[in-house]
């Protein structure tokens, strides 16, 4: 396996900030409250590393071969859902933010927006893991 640091990085560092994405949907969900700092820094963190992760990984990127179609759309939908779920998530929390304030639970008033946001996260990460195993491990 020769996977390149960032790569690895950026996959382990989503277990640490998936923890903190759930972390926020619970404590504003069953005790609500909306942990704002927490919530900030993790999307501070995927504007800043993961979103730049991915122009460097797009433009840095050489194939040797020409992947398989699977490959190519597996590629595609992680890319596509990790943009959604990253506007999903900043709207999502913004629209928390200012819920919370006027002290309404915003994960509870909006559960649906608040499952599709958080199955599209789930998705976009399990994503992230098929693509990183496929490019490093089995080396497709």
């Amino acid at each position: 396996m020769n996977a390149p640091f960032l790569s690895t990085f950026t996959l382990v560092s989503e277990v640490f900030v998936t923890a903190g994405v759930l972390i926020v949907f619970y404590y504003g969900y069953f005790k609500n409250r909306f942990l704002s700092k927490l919530a900030f820094s993790v999307l501070a963190y995927e504007v800043f590393v993961n979103v730049a992760y991915m122009v460097a990984r797009v433009l840095t990127h050489k194939e040797t071969a020409k992947p398989p179609a699977f490959e190519i759309a597996l590629l595609a939908l992680h890319g596509t859902l990790s943009l959604i779920m990253l506007f999903a998530i900043i709207v999502t929390f913004i629209l928390a933010h200012k819920a919370y304030k006027r002290k309404q639970n915003f994960f509870k008033k909006h559960k649906l927006i608040t499952l599709i946001t958080i199955i599209i996260w789930f998705i976009s990460i399990l994503s992230g893991v098929v693509v990183y195993i496929m490019e490093y491990v089995l080396e497709i």
